[in-house]
């Protein structure tokens, strides 16, 4: 893991340069919340504006938000 890990409403989000970035639940149990897969890999931290993640990939700006 290169970039750091951020965090928000319970939840910790962990981009690798792989391109998988791992979300796990905030507390002292360890939990798996969701494994998702992009098709490039991340250096760079992410950031969480409002209701939306952003990532830098290699190529590429990714913003992902939760439908309302």
């Amino acid at each position: 893991m290169f970039a750091s890990p951020v965090g928000a409403k319970g939840r910790v989000y962990l981009p690798g340069r792989e391109g998988v970035t791992l979300v796990i639940k905030h507390g002292a149990t360890f939990e798996v919340l969701a494994k998702n897969k992009l098709d490039e890999g991340f250096d760079a931290s992410p950031a969480l504006v409002d209701h939306e993640i952003i990532l830098r990939g290699y190529e590429h700006l990714y913003s992902i938000s939760e439908q309302r």
